[in-house]
């Protein structure tokens, strides 16, 4: 009995310092109804999400369901509600689900949502305000439920997963993207040769329909930084924390 009340108020006393952090972000908490109409669900997240709510009928024939998600709830909320602009919310509360045997599920649930943006901007408030918010948590421990997060970060670099299976190719280009060490220096020092050549040239006279002086910037640039924007050691620092997730496919 004491082990439940200390838990329920070390819970509540997380959860306030979340909401407290969301609504310095300017995150509005938005009260949601515990009933959402089943039509509206949904239409919202498919027919087979429904399978996981607990539906009825009220006195009128019409179904309803407990919410079994409160990030669907803000969305139905603010569809609702008929808004057409950026809005930001923050919530907290229980949601109500039925697992694979049909037994009843309630677990509570805190989060943050940005509807109707259209700029990275925006993102990038979402996703601070939740890691500001992990990183007042003690022993945190984050569960996946979907390894397709893995896939979509391999699927954007081809190479890496057309050679994921073969450990040490892998292994290597994963070397080659963390250090550039696979760049041809032959053509690099070729490239430098041709610099030096442009640089004693007229810096206004036309070459291939450019000045002397807009290639001799050009070849500068590709000297420089021969791959635009770099970021190959942070991407394979991305990779490999994701490699070293342990976590259950199911």
């Amino acid at each position: 009995m004491k082990k439940g009340l200390e838990k329920k108020r070390l819970k509540e006393d997380l959860s306030k310092k979340i909401l407290s952090n969301f609504k310095k972000n300017k995150f509005h908490f938005t009260d949601l109804d515990l009933l959402i109409d089943t039509n509206l669900l949904t239409e919202r997240s498919g027919e087979q999400f429904k399978k996981f709510t607990l539906t009825y009928k009220d006195l009128f024939g019409k179904e309803i369901s407990l919410r079994p998600d409160l990030t669907v709830s803000t969305a139905l909320k603010y569809i609702q509600e008929k808004k057409n602009k950026e809005e930001k919310y923050c919530y907290y509360g229980s949601a109500y689900r039925l697992d694979k045997e049909g037994d009843l599920k309630v677990f509570d649930q805190i989060g943050c949502e940005i509807i109707n943006s259209n700029n990275n901007k925006s993102e990038n408030i979402l996703i601070n305000s939740i890691l500001e918010s992990l990183k007042k948590i003690n022993n945190l421990q984050v569960i996946l439920g979907d390894v397709g997060l893995f896939k979509i970060l391999i699927d954007s670099l081809e190479r890496l997963v057309k050679n994921f299976s073969r450990i040490e190719y892998f292994e290597d280009m994963l070397k080659r993207l963390e250090t550039n060490y696979d760049l041809d220096q032959k053509a690099i020092k070729l490239d430098t040769k041709r610099l030096e050549d442009l640089e004693k040239l007229d810096p206004n006279s036309i070459i291939g329909g450019r000045t002397v002086s807009e290639i001799v910037k050009r070849f500068n640039k590709k000297i420089k930084d021969p791959r635009d924007d770099y970021k190959g050691k942070k991407n394979v620092k991305i990779i490999r924390d994701f490699l070293n997730i342990n976590t259950s496919i199911q």
